[in-house]
Formats: structure tokens, sequence, C-alpha cells
């Protein structure tokens, strides 16, 4: 397998390996009910999932203020509703949160092919380990890197050609799969390949808009997709 393309894999965690909008969900929506302010739908949590946590809860913040008519100044409450978030989740983030159908074989079909394999994602890096040690799947990665791991975030070419010296990854025998803007990016910013999947949070139409040269419905496809540019 010395001789093949691609040799590095760069995971996203939400929506690409873990199905994980349901824990994210209720652990927002429960600091919500705390600070006595409006909960939101599902579907307004996954639109926000990707770009960090901080993202997320400014987002939901201002949405729900703007539900629950409040007048007073959201930045003063922005500080503590983010600290009881991030406590609150780090304990509760895998309670409901599962691997997507064929990920848990397919890491195991890929490091037993000796591909070297990392998780990048923009969720917070405690919360990340504390998730991926629950699913099971951490022994299969050469390197796990949440939000706060480093100073760049994902897509940043800084976080790119940081990962790149340190693990001696290169454009042409790395890959990136993901399913949000962010691994998209990530990828167009620093050249590697890259794989969207479309099975999970971000939605389908804004992926496929996106006109990735390469897309999958299922993981059995993005392996398929790997072992094509071997």
């Amino acid at each position: 397998m010395h001789d093949k393309k691609i040799k590095n894999i760069i995971f996203d965690l939400d929506g690409t390996l873990l199905d994980s909008a349901s824990d994210i969900y209720v652990c927002v929506n429960h600091i919500l009910k705390k600070y006595n302010l409006k909960t939101v739908d599902i579907e307004i949590i996954k639109n926000n999932i990707g770009h960090g946590a901080k993202y997320l809860i400014e987002n939901i913040l201002a949405y729900s203020f703007e539900l629950s008519n409040k007048k007073d100044n959201i930045s003063s409450l922005y500080d503590s509703f983010f600290k009881d978030y991030l406590e609150y989740y780090a304990y509760y983030s895998a309670n409901n949160s599962k691997l997507y159908e064929g990920i848990l074989d397919g890491i195991k079909e890929l490091h037993n092919k000796k591909y070297n394999m990392f998780i990048l994602t923009n969720k917070p890096h405690n919360v990340t380990i504390a998730t991926i040690d629950c699913v099971g799947i951490a022994p299969y990665f050469v390197e796990i890197i949440g939000a706060g791991k480093y100073e760049h975030y994902k897509p940043s070419i800084e976080l790119w050609n940081l990962l790149s010296k340190k693990h001696n990854l290169g454009q042409t025998d790395t890959i990136m799969v993901g399913d949000g803007i962010p691994d998209y990016q990530f990828a167009y910013t620093s050249g590697c390949h890259l794989c969207m999947v479309l099975y999970g949070i971000t939605k389908k139409e804004d992926l496929l808009a996106l006109n990735a040269k390469k897309y999958a419905d299922t993981f059995d496809e993005v392996l398929h997709h790997i072992y094509h540019l071997a």
C-alpha cells in the first residue's frame, strides 16, 4: 500500500463521522431554558453547526432573543451563557450521538490499510475528546484536533500549514472528508483533495451548490473514492 496516492485522510467530526445534532439541540435548549429564553427547533441548530461553538451560540442567542422579544443587551449575557453551554455539553456531548452507518467498520478498514487518519473539527477540543472517547474511535487516529488545541481554526490556511509540517502532509496525498462549508474552504485553500458527504448535518442543496468535484451519499462511497485515488 506504500504506492497509494492518498496516504492521509482528514475527517470532519459532526455530520461526517458523528450524528451529533440531537445532543447539541438538547444542550442548547437546556441552557436557553435556564436563562428563560425561547427554545429553538433542531433545524435552526443544524443550520449553525460546523463553524464552531462561538458561532453557534452567537447566532442561537440572537435568534432566541428575537423570539423572546428581549430588549436587554445580549452581549452582557453571552459570556456566561457560552460558559454554561460548554460545561453542560462537555458532560452530555455523547448522550444520544452515534456514529453514522458504516463508519466504525470503515475506519477500522482504513486503519488496517495503514492510512494516516486525523479528525479536524471546530467543536471545542475538550468536548471533542470526550465525545470521541465515548464512541470508541480515538485509537484509530494519528491526531484529533478540536477548536482551541491550536491557535487557528478550520478553514485557516495557517492550520493546514501547521499540520502539514507536523505530519508531513502533502496536497496530493491528503484528502479532506467533511459535510460543511468550512471543510470545503479548508480543502480549497490548502489544495488537498476533497470529498463532501451528503448524509450529514449541512443541507444537501447548500453543499451541491459548491460544485465540489466529489460527493458521497454513504461512507462506502467515501471509501470507494479514496481507493479510486490510490
